[in-house]
C-alpha cells in the first residue's frame, strides 16, 4: 500500500537451505548405510542415530507448521476484531445505535474491511467476504472520530491481554456519547466492497490522499502481527498442544553449529534441559524475546529478516549511550565552528539565555538570595535551598 506496514509472521514452510540442520532422505540413507561392511558395524549405528534424530526434527518442524496454521487462523480472526469490527460496535453503541443497528453493522462492515485487507496486504482470512454486499452498515472511517473516550477504548482495545475480547464487555469501551458522527463512507467512494478495495490500491496521484488515510487502520491491524505480539502467545499454544515437537526443536537447536553461539548466555554455564527454562526467565519468569526470535528462526516460522539474531538489550542500550556521545560532541564542534565564523562580537548570539534575576525579597541580601547556585561550603547553616535561592 505504500504506507510502511507488514507482517512479521509467516508460515510458509521452509526450504532445506534456509534451515541449519539439513534434511536428508531417511530412506534412501538408511538403505545406502545397509549395505556397509560387517566391519563398520558402529558407523552405520551412529549415523542410523543421527537419521534418526534428523527424521524425529523434520516431524517436529511439520507438526509446529501446521499447528502455526491453525493458531494464525484463529489469531487473524481475533486481531481483525481488535482492529476493525470491535471499534465500529463501540461507535455504533456511542452514537446511539440499538442492537439491530450493532448487528448490521457487523455483519455488513466485515465485507469491506476483510476485502481491503485482501486487495492491500493480501492476507485472506479465515472469512470470506462477499464483494458485492451494497448495505452501507457499519463502513465508517472510526480512526477519524473527535472523542478522547473513543480512542481511550480504542487504546484498551489493541492491549495483549484484551486481543479478541467482546467490548460490550469492557469497561472503558462504554459510558459515554459520542457526539460528532463521522458517516457511513469508509474513505473511498463505492458501493460494494469489490468497488472500495479496487480503489484502496489505485496509486494514482489522485488517490494518494485516500491511501494516506487508509495507512493507519492498516498499520493497526499489522500492529498485532510483530513478533512482541505474536510469539509468546504463538509459543504457549504450542507448548500446551505439542511441547514433544517444541522439546525436539529445541534439542536440534541446541545440537546445531551454527546456534552454538547464540544460545549462551554469560551468566548460565550450561544450557538447560527443558526448552521451557531457556525460553522464559526463572527468577521474574518473563518471555525472553530475544531467544524466541533464535527460536522460531530456527522452526522456519519468521521471515528471513527477522530470523537474523538481533542484539540483546544490554548491546542496544550501550549503542544508544554511544549515538547520544556521539552527538553531544558533534553539536559541541559545531557551535565552535559557528563561534568562530561569527566572530567574537557576534558569538554572543550563541550564549544560552541566563534565569532571570528575581526580585530579592524583603530579609535578604544579593548573597543570600543568590543565583541558584550552592557555594562550596554547601547551604550555610539556618537556611533552606528555598531561602538560600536554590530552589
Amino acid at each position: 500500500v505504500g504506507v510502511g506496514v507488514g507482517v512479521g509472521v509467516g508460515v510458509a514452510a521452509p526450504s532445506e537451505s534456509e534451515l541449519s540442520i539439513p534434511i536428508q532422505d531417511v530412506e534412501s540413507a538408511t538403505a545406502g548405510a545397509s549395505k556397509k561392511g560387517e566391519g563398520d558395524d558402529a558407523a552405520v549405528t551412529a549415523e542410523n542415530v543421527e537419521l534418526q534424530r534428523q527424521a524425529r526434527l523434520k516431524r517436529a518442524r511439520r507438526h509446529v507448521h501446521e499447528y502455526t496454521e491453525y493458531f494464525l487462523d484463529e489469531y487473524k480472526l481475533k486481531a481483525f476484531k481488535a482492529a476493525f469490527m470491535e471499534p465500529v460496535k463501540v461507535y455504533e453503541r456511542c452514537t446511539g445505535g440499538d442492537d439491530c443497528r450493532i448487528g448490521n453493522a457487523e455483519v455488513h462492515a466485515c465485507n469491506v474491511y476483510a476485502a481491503v485487507i485482501l486487495s492491500t496486504l493480501g492476507m485472506q482470512l479465515p472469512l470470506q467476504p462477499f464483494l458485492d454486499d451494497d448495505s452501507n452498515h457499519g463502513r465508517h472511517p472510526f480512526l477519524e472520530v473527535e472523542c478522547k473516550e473513543y480512542h481511550r477504548a480504542l487504546k484498551e482495545l489493541a492491549k495483549p491481554e484484551n486481543l479478541g475480547r467482546d467490548s460490550v464487555g469492557m469497561k472503558e469501551c462504554k459510558g459515554f456519547t459520542i457526539e460528532r458522527a463521522v458517516g457511513s463512507t469508509f474513505i473511498f467512494n463505492g458501493a460494494t466492497p469489490r468497488i472500495i478495495s479496487n480503489a484502496a490500491i489505485d496509486p494514482s496521484e489522485a488517490n494518494r490522499e485516500n491511501r494516506e488515510r487508509l495507512g493507519p487502520y492498516l498499520e493497526r491491524f499489522t500492529s498485532f502481527f510483530t513478533p512482541e505480539f505474536v510469539l509468546e502467545k504463538l509459543f504457549n499454544v504450542l507448548t500446551q498442544d505439542r511441547p514433544d515437537c517444541m522439546q525436539e526443536l529445541y534439542d536440534g537447536m541446541r545440537s546445531a553449529p551454527a546456534y552454538a553461539g547464540l544460545m549462551d548466555a554469560e551468566d548460565e554455564a550450561e544450557l538447560p534441559d527443558d526448552y521451557r527454562y531457556w525460553l522464559y526467565d526463572e527468577e521474574t519468569w518473563q518471555f525472553d524475546l530475544h531467544r524466541a526470535i533464535l527460536f522460531f528462526g530456527f522452526a522456519g516460522l519468521l521471515r528471513g529478516d527477522l530470523r537474523k539474531p538481533q542484539p540483546r538489550i544490554e548491546v542496544r542500550v550501550a549503542s544508544l549511550e554511544e549515538s547520544a556521545a556521539a552527538e553531544t560532541t558533534r553539536l559541541d564542534a559545531l557551535e565552535a565552528t559557528l563561534r568562530q565564523l561569527l566572530g567574537p562580537e557576534r558569538a554572543t548570539m550563541l550564549d544560552r539565555p541566563k534565569p532571570m534575576i528575581r526580585p530579592i525579597p524583603p530579609g535578604h541580601t544579593t548573597y543570600s538570595w543568590g543565583d541558584g547556585s550552592v557555594p562550596k561550603g554547601g547551604i550555610p547553616k539556618g537556611h533552606t535551598a528555598y531561602s538560600w535561592g536554590c530552589a
